[in-house]
């Protein structure tokens, strides 16, 4: 799998549709597909594996109803959230949108995740595209702070993240610590007396680093 940028991603779009001829709506079609087709082999091991797919404004949220059509369609149970009401939903995704409720399939319009906790086999975020940039909006942090702890493998993944990273962190709280160690008695054989009064920095820097040391030990 080769990952795009999102610079590369919107190119990619452009190319697509006006040098060949490509439409919105096929492409779109397309991404569904293929989202929903990598869901449905993820989770052909489970018997009654539960979906949720989240989908935002634009383009992205249309990829989002594109997948949830066709888990639909394949018999997936799913659960479709939608951040933004129905009258914004336009274009390419008004269509897959329309496809999926005629098709029976229950779309929720909520701004702010659910409060209730489910455990979901995967969830699918459409909420953010190639057009996000800077500081993610206050709404879609909620979003995405709910889509990590509703899923299943979500405490697995942190778990890794601290085993991967547990042994860096050490070595350097090591390091840091005897570094400022090493500091802080130099300065003080430097300022000698001077040192402990505690008018001088030292003074302050020797008593931190006194409890630093007593709080490894503890530790």
């Amino acid at each position: 799998m080769r990952i795009l940028s999102k610079t590369q991603a919107k190119d990619l779009d452009v190319f697509a549709m006006k040098s060949k001829g490509i439409s919105g709506n096929f492409l779109m079609e397309n991404a569904g597909r293929a989202i929903a087709g990598e869901t449905f082999e993820m989770t052909a091991s489970e018997l009654k594996p539960s979906i949720a797919i989240v989908c935002g404004k634009g383009n992205n949220g249309g990829d989002g109803f594109a997948a949830a059509y066709f888990l639909n369609k394949w018999g997936r149970e799913i659960h479709v959230f939608s951040t933004c009401p129905e009258a914004s939903i336009k274009g390419d995704a008004k269509q897959f949108f329309e496809k999926l409720i005629a098709a029976g399939c229950m779309v929720k319009f909520i701004k702010r995740p659910p409060s209730a906790t489910k455990s979901y086999s995967v969830i699918i975020e459409a909420v953010l595209g190639t057009g996000a940039s800077g500081t993610v909006r206050k709404e879609a942090a909620a979003w995405i702070r709910w889509i990590n702890k509703n899923d299943a493998n979500y405490y697995e993944g942190v778990q890794k993240i601290i085993e991967d990273h547990s042994i860096e962190a050490s070595i350097s709280k090591i390091l840091g610590s005897e570094v400022l160690a090493y500091t802080v008695d130099e300065g003080v054989q430097i300022m000698g007396g001077a040192g402990f009064i505690e008018e001088y920095p030292m003074a302050g820097a020797y008593r931190d680093e006194r409890i630093n040391r007593i709080f490894e030990t503890i530790l």
